[in-house]
């Protein structure tokens, strides 16, 4: 069974890397709307051999491609 893996990235000038990981759309977008800069994190999203890479987009957008990227089989 592939599993969904996403990776919220830290974008800052220091220390750049992986902030955290999740396995699932919703706990991304709460961690997101708690911190109240999503502009500063970039998000990559794995399962199987397929990835996706987000940078600088809104809520909205980020839930809709997050979701129909978790959905595909």
């Amino acid at each position: 069974m592939e599993r969904l893996k996403i990776f919220v990235m830290n974008r800052l000038s220091e220390g750049d890397g992986i902030y955290t990981t999740y396995i699932d759309v919703q706990s991304v977008m709460n961690f997101l709307h708690r911190t109240g800069r999503p502009q500063n994190f970039s998000v990559v999203a794995t399962k199987g051999k397929r990835s996706l890479y987000i940078e600088r987009l809104d809520a909205a957008t980020l839930a809709k491609d997050l979701n129909n990227f978790a959905i595909q089989t």
